[in-house]
């Protein structure tokens, strides 16, 4: 899990995916900040929740909470180790000099 615990608070990062606007973020982050002892912020641009949980309440929780309002929530990925294998060359993306490349028109 992303995040510190100590002692009884706990903080935490989660991925959301589902949203499809502001308005979704806003939804999620109110239904989350209505937990006892939570303080969370939603962010739409970069789908990941953020939040403080004071008196027990932990990730698997507020990832129920989540689901039952209608989007999805999981813990992020682990970072991956340096020196690991590079990753391969994004699709549709264009090398220079490419000779499918805009051309200028012709005068």
């Amino acid at each position: 899990m992303t995040g510190v615990a100590a002692g009884d608070r706990v903080e935490a990062e989660l991925v959301i995916t589902g949203m499809t606007c502001g308005s979704c973020a806003a939804r999620i982050e109110r239904r989350l900040n209505r937990l006892d002892g939570v303080s969370a912020t939603v962010n739409y641009a970069t789908g990941r929740a953020y939040f403080t949980s004071l008196g027990g309440r932990d990730a698997p929780e507020l990832i129920g909470v989540i689901n039952s309002t209608g989007y999805r929530a999981e813990l992020p990925a682990p970072p991956e180790e340096e020196g690991g294998a590079t990753p391969a060359p994004r699709r549709g993306t264009w090398a220079a000099g490419s000779s499918s490349a805009r051309r200028s028109p012709r005068s």
